[in-house]
Order: structure tokens, then C-alpha cells, then sequence
């Protein structure tokens, strides 16, 4: 129960330190977008494979199916702006 309060307060304490961030910074907003995401993965990444002990790899036709679906997924989405 201890370890759940620990990553309960962490996690605050992150959200806390990027809203008190987010004014200090001066990219412009798709710049800081991309950023965020990029270390969002990255940790997500770190996260999975070194607490949860689980391989990321993926096969190669997978691969194509998923950035097919991005492809696809940000075509819907650009034409809908």
C-alpha cells in the first residue's frame, strides 16, 4: 500500500513540476508538444523494460501495421482542422 502512496505522490509531484515548467519555457508550442512526447515514450520505454521486465520488440509486420495506421489515423486527423 506504501509503494502505491509513493508513486501516487510522485506522479503529482511531476504534474505539478511541469505546470510550473510550462511557463519557464519558450518553444514554440507544437516544438514543446514533440518534446513532451518524445520523453513521455522514453520513459515509458525505460519504465516497461526495466520495472516490468517486458521486451518492446515488435515484429516486422506489426510494424508496418502499426505505422500504417498512424499514417492513416494523422490523415484523418489533418484533414478534420
Amino acid at each position: 500500500m506504501r509503494r502505491i502512496y509513493l508513486q501516487l505522490h510522485l506522479l503529482v509531484a511531476v504534474l505539478a513540476a511541469t505546470a510550473i515548467l510550462g511557463r519557464l519555457i519558450s518553444l514554440p508550442a507544437p516544438t514543446l508538444v514533440v518534446w513532451r512526447t518524445l520523453l513521455a515514450a522514453t520513459g515509458g520505454a525505460l519504465f516497461a523494460t526495466a520495472v516490468r521486465g517486458k521486451s518492446l520488440l515488435v515484429p516486422g509486420r506489426k510494424i508496418l501495421a502499426l505505422l500504417g495506421v498512424g499514417a492513416l489515423v494523422g490523415q484523418i486527423g489533418r484533414a478534420h482542422v
